[in-house]
């Protein structure tokens, strides 16, 4: 008798608060015998760290995988099927393989590439995603701030130096979020101060995980290193004079 596969889980797990996993997230990860986590340089994986007081304490087998921060498409598809390649004959003997992600699985996250390497190669395993807490969705609450209301436009969009593409969206929409803004702080400083936008924007480092920060005032930020996980928040005043940065920051660390 054929043996069954495996599932395949992507898992969000948030952007650091641990208690922001949802029901189902916390079931599979304490449930599964396999854990997969992508990891750094130093083997250090921020979604592992977000689950740990969540995780069994034996009997279940971590995997810590290495997706490098490269802009070579070779390298990038090479570790990827890599870690596919270390997945697929866990999941073809019948493992249940919960991979965990920061943020949501299916918003710009590396579980988008597995997925798809695993179907390329075995078509028959199951694969399931349960959805996690974005980094903007996070933001969002450690703001209090509505993202979009109405007729309202909201667009979320990777930092580019397609600096005509980006002053394009940020006159035509009335929220706008831009992921890893670090690399391109400055640049996006310059334009919003350009486009007199630069008081309706907030930059938010690591939310919800220790050292988060919450900056206001985001012409001080020009020259200065920010994190990896920063993102960064243009939203338009409805009224002349109006602050979208009123709201008090309960319980957030801002500046």
């Amino acid at each position: 008798m054929k043996r069954r596969p495996g599932t395949l889980y992507g898992i969000g797990v948030g952007p650091g608060e641990p208690e922001w996993l949802t029901l189902q997230g916390h079931r599979l990860i304490r449930s599964a015998p396999v854990l997969a986590y992508p990891v750094n340089a130093r083997g250090e994986s921020v979604a592992l760290r977000i689950v740990k007081p969540w995780i069994p304490s034996a009997d279940q087998e971590h995997i810590g995988m290495f997706f490098p921060m490269t802009r070579n498409p070779d390298e990038r598809d090479r570790y990827r099927e890599e870690a596919v390649l270390r997945l697929l004959p866990l999941l073809e003997q019948g493992k249940d393989v919960a991979f965990i992600t920061e943020g949501d699985p299916l918003f710009y996250s590396t579980f988008g590439h597995i997925q798809k390497g695993i179907r390329r190669f075995n078509p028959h395993i199951p694969v399931e995603a349960v959805p996690g807490v974005s980094s903007v969705h996070g933001t969002a609450a450690r703001l209090t701030l509505p993202l979009a209301e109405g007729k309202q436009r909201l667009a979320v969009i990777p930092a580019t130096e397609e600096w005509e593409r980006m002053e394009q969206i940020l006159l035509t929409h009335d929220t706008v979020i831009v992921l890893k803004v670090a690399r391109l702080l400055d640049g996006m400083i310059n334009l919003l101060t350009r486009l007199d936008l630069a008081a309706d924007a907030c930059v938010v480092s690591h939310v919800s995980a220790p050292g988060e920060k919450i900056h206001r005032d985001v012409t001080s930020l020009k020259g200065m290193a920010l994190p990896y996980f920063s993102l960064m928040i243009v939203k338009k005043r409805e009224k002349e004079g109006e602050s979208p940065w009123l709201n008090p920051l309960s319980g957030a660390s801002s500046i």
